[in-house]
């Protein structure tokens, strides 16, 4: 069993985070065997809601900062990849629950 951890990082939103990143970052959410969540202010929002992920970004301008919130197991390679994708716009990630436990 591996240890469960808790882990924050704050992450620049330098670019417009589109809908197939949403969706790539929501399918990791579901696949990951802990909780991820992204937090501004006093809004925390859980990344295996869409809509609510959506609604979220689109709030969002260049130059804002957000916080990922990570509770589970291997936390920063979580946070690495979520970075990876709003950062980079890398989104050809294969998730399986399998891989992540």
């Amino acid at each position: 069993m591996k240890k469960i951890e808790s882990a924050a990082s704050i992450l620049p939103i330098n670019d417009t985070i589109t809908l197939k990143q949403l969706m790539c970052i929501s399918d990791f959410a579901r696949s990951y065997s802990g909780s991820i969540k992204i937090v501004r202010g006093r809004q925390e929002i859980n990344m295996t809601n869409i809509p609510a992920l959506t609604a979220f970004f689109l709030t969002l301008r260049k130059g804002s900062k957000i916080s990922i919130h990570v509770n589970g197991p291997d936390v920063q390679s979580a946070i690495n990849r979520i970075e990876d994708v709003c950062i980079s716009g890398k989104t050809d990630y294969e998730f399986s629950n399998a891989s992540l436990i």
